[in-house]
């Protein structure tokens, strides 16, 4: 018998800061459909790692990668490992 099928979703938030509560909600969402994710990344969150929003996000235990540009951190990415119940 396999395993049940894993979802991996990945949304490109161009700020993190604005997208958050449209990203908690769309997992929210997902999971009450009976189809949740189990890995999220986000891309160009446009924020520092000091200003991660791990309070929100801490279940997920999300790591974060990234590189700062000129004027932005353009290329940051999260990655959310979200363990189902």
């Amino acid at each position: 018998m396999l395993p049940a099928p894993m979802k991996i979703a990945t949304w490109n938030v161009n700020s993190l800061t604005v997208r958050l509560p449209q990203v908690l909600d769309w997992l929210a969402e997902q999971a009450a459909a009976g189809a949740p994710v189990d890995v999220l990344a986000l891309q160009e969150l446009k924020l520092s790692d000091e200003k991660f929003p791990a309070a929100a996000c801490a279940a997920s235990q999300p790591s974060t990668c990234g590189s700062r540009t000129v004027s932005e951190f353009t290329f940051q990415v999260a990655i959310f490992m979200v363990q189902r119940v």
